[in-house]
This record gives structure tokens, sequence and C-alpha cells, in this order.
């Protein structure tokens, strides 16, 4: 490629784009489950009881048990304290 050319469309690698994707959407997910894993351990409770279940069920409790240790949830459990009196007073 000449120093005047522009990379274009064509010139990306095929998987970018999903590889792209996928980063973001696991990012995001693990994201929220560090945030609030009490959603996630609630979500895995509500599941049929199987091996997967199970042991997706301990990872989670176990990443609640570490972010309840070192705060990570609290700004998520102060706003949703927040909120919830808001839902309540109207």
């Amino acid at each position: 490629m000449e120093a005047d050319e522009q990379p274009t469309q064509g010139d990306r690698t095929p998987g970018n784009a999903v590889r792209t994707a996928a980063f973001i959407i696991y990012g995001t997910l693990f994201l929220l489950l560090a945030t609030i894993p009490g959603s996630v351990v609630n979500w895995l409770q509500g599941l049929d009881d199987n091996p997967a279940q199970q042991a997706a069920l301990r990872a989670a409790e176990a990443v609640q048990s570490v972010s309840d240790r070192t705060g990570v949830a609290l700004p998520y459990l102060r706003l949703r304290a927040v909120f919830l009196e808001q839902v309540r007073g109207e």
C-alpha cells in the first residue's frame, strides 16, 4: 500500500468484527458479573439443577463473595437502595 492510500473496509481481516463483538459481549457480561453478582446467583438458582448449572452457580457465588469483600458491588447496592426508596415513596 502506498503512503497516500487509505485503508478500506476490505483491508481488514474477516474475523475482526466477530472477535470485536465477542469481546464486547463477554466483557460486558463479566463486568455485570463483577459488579452485580447477586443477580447472576439468583438467575442461576432459578435454572434446572444440572452439573453445568451447579458449576456456574459455585463460580458465581465465589465472584459474589470476592465482590462483597472488596466492595466492587457497593455503588450498585447504594443506587439500588435509593431507587427502591423512590419507588416505595410513590
